[in-house]
């Protein structure tokens, strides 16, 4: 992908980023996004209002928090 700059003044990359952000919030399914050590680092407002947590409650954690949770 070139990174030439729209009229925006976003280059292709930071357009896409944007999109791709924009795409993820707007889905009525639940995403969660974790590292290679399954530590949480994203989630959708779909997740949050499936499990009831804030986002700052639950990024940073492992993911099997969600799994013993007795909220679901």
């Amino acid at each position: 992908m070139k990174n030439l700059r729209h009229k925006t003044g976003w280059s292709d990359m930071e357009r896409e980023i944007f999109l791709l952000g924009h795409t993820l919030n707007s889905l009525r399914e639940c995403v969660i996004i974790t590292d290679l050590n399954n530590t949480i680092t994203s989630v959708n407002p779909a997740m949050i209002a499936l499990y009831g947590y804030t986002m700052e409650e639950v990024v940073g954690k492992n993911i099997m928090m969600l799994r013993a949770d007795g909220k679901t």
